[in-house]
């Protein structure tokens, strides 16, 4: 597009070359009055016209001492000076306001002393008025065309600029709904693939030694399989829900529902000891969400890498937050959680304000502690 362009202004400026040179001899030679002068004259402005998006200023200098010259030697000669007149309207529309006036001004000053000096022209004659409208009018003209110019690339930079923030803006919420998915789908699943890979391994060390147990455990695999079949289910509805449909209606936990995260963590043969102290405050739907998240996610951790089988939950409700803690049961020989769980964690908190500790106790057990904002 660029090179295009390009093309078109030198296709323009030869044309107007050319009409500025060839009419003078045309006229002339139509007359039989062609001369060498008005031949090096008309020669002189093609060539300064040909030149004048390169060097404006120069090739303003150039027509301006060529047009005084001509002056001088015939009143007739005006090719450059008309010459002049377009070298100023080149410098008005490619420079600032104070260059394109004062350019404007001198030339006509110029033209206007080489005119009275040579041809003894009256300053307040029609010719000297003539001469000041052309430049006048060049003058103004080239400057409104930069202002042209200067808003068009103005208005360009801000689409473009907008446009590159909607696409930023984009690129950064398709990322963060990633991440989202990405957390909920860890949070929904991390349980029930942790209850499934205990309950087969406990299955198979007792498939030989008591069969009822193994019967047992193979039936907590099973409910853990359909749970997750069916999490995953709902999550792709929403994936592959078409633009424009209403999205399901989608029940976020609460912190009252911990009783039953609570009680299939225990069927699953984790041993939990919790409690509540403190006043139970109303919390935002973020909070309650969060804070079941982190208990969800401790547990399992407890649950995978638990040396003892067992956990402790502690929530308190304090005047300034949600103070949640949960410890393994086992010593320093249970095994650190890894993986994007603790990540999750510390996502949701920073999410929504709150605090988190994630590490090894002092008597060595593993342990979160979490202190979430409640309203004041």
């Amino acid at each position: 597009m660029i090179a295009g362009l390009r093309r078109h202004g030198a296709l323009l400026d030869g044309a107007i070359a050319a009409v500025v040179a060839g009419v003078p001899l045309a006229v002339a030679a139509s007359d039989r009055d062609l001369s060498p002068v008005l031949a090096a004259a008309s020669a002189a402005a093609f060539i300064l016209l040909l030149c004048r998006r390169r060097a404006p200023v120069p090739v303003l200098m150039l027509a301006v001492a060529g047009a005084v010259v001509s002056i001088a030697v015939s009143e007739r000669l005006v090719v450059l000076q008309v010459a002049s007149i377009i070298a100023v309207y080149t410098v008005s529309s490619t420079t600032d306001r104070v260059t394109a006036w004062a350019a404007g001004v001198l030339t006509a000053v110029a033209l206007l002393a080489a005119s009275r000096l040579g041809a003894g022209t009256s300053m307040l004659g029609p010719e000297t008025l003539a001469t000041v409208a052309w430049f006048g009018m060049a003058t103004a003209a080239g400057d409104a065309v930069r202002i042209r110019r200067a808003y068009v690339k103005a208005v360009e930079e801000r689409a473009e600029r907008a446009e590159r923030i909607v696409e930023e803006e984009g690129m950064r919420r398709v990322a963060e709904e990633r991440l989202r998915i990405a957390r909920d789908l860890h949070d929904v699943v991390a349980h029930h693939i942790a209850v499934i890979n205990v309950q087969a391994g406990v299955a198979s060390h007792l498939m030989r030694s008591d069969p009822d147990g193994a019967e047992a455990a193979l039936a907590h695999v099973r409910q853990g399989g359909r749970s997750v079949l069916d999490e995953l289910g709902t999550i792709l509805r929403v994936l592959r829900r078409p633009d424009g449909l209403a999205a399901p209606v989608e029940t976020v936990p609460t912190l009252d529902q911990l009783d039953r995260l609570v009680a299939s963590f225990q069927e699953s043969g984790l041993a939990v000891e919790w409690r509540s102290s403190g006043d139970h405050r109303v919390l935002s739907p973020a909070v309650e969400m969060t804070g079941y998240r982190i208990v969800q996610e401790s547990l399992t951790n407890a649950h995978k890498h638990g040396s003892a089988g067992g956990a402790k939950l502690r929530l308190d409700y304090s005047p300034t937050g949600l103070n949640i803690e949960v410890v393994n049961s086992g010593g320093s020989g249970e095994k650190e959680p890894a993986g994007n769980g603790i990540a999750g964690m510390r996502e949701r908190v920073a999410a929504v304000g709150g605090t988190i500790d994630v590490g090894r106790s002092p008597d060595g057990r593993f342990r979160v502690r979490a202190t979430l904002p409640v309203p004041s």
